[in-house]
């Protein structure tokens, strides 16, 4: 019997390593507007400010000193994923606040079900006690 991971997809294509990529940027898009910080009830200069928060960001290193972490994590993810390291971009995603990660929830479900049925086939390939 094939593994679930293999068997979801005897009835519709697998989502491929391009088809995430191209996916990647509408998904990436609807987390950036999800993590929106909301500016009614603020002041002009306040609501500037957030703005302007959300196009400027001041790393250092890793970790972001101001600004959009988001755009950072995604970009992080982006990256993972076009060196073709699938599992690094959904771990990036996965660490995003939940409100953000929402809109990316079908991404993750497709990069997820890619993973699952790389790693089903790597075992029927080379099943464990076979080196």
């Amino acid at each position: 019997t094939p593994s679930p991971a293999l068997a979801a997809y005897a009835n519709a294509a697998p989502p491929t390593a391009a088809s995430l990529r191209l996916s990647f940027d509408d998904a990436a898009r609807a987390a950036r507007a999800a993590s929106q910080p909301a500016t009614e009830g603020q002041g002009v200069l306040e609501a500037a400010a957030t703005r302007l928060s959300n196009l400027v960001t001041v790393r250092r290193g890793d970790q972001t000193v101001w600004g959009d972490a988001v755009s950072g994590e995604l970009e992080g993810a982006r990256q993972a994923l076009d060196a073709g390291d699938i599992a690094a971009a959904v771990q990036k995603v996965e660490a995003l606040p939940e409100k953000t990660r929402a809109p990316m929830e079908g991404w993750l479900r497709q990069a997820r079900g890619l993973l699952a049925a790389r790693a089903a086939l790597n075992e029927l390939v080379s099943p464990k006690g076979q080196g």
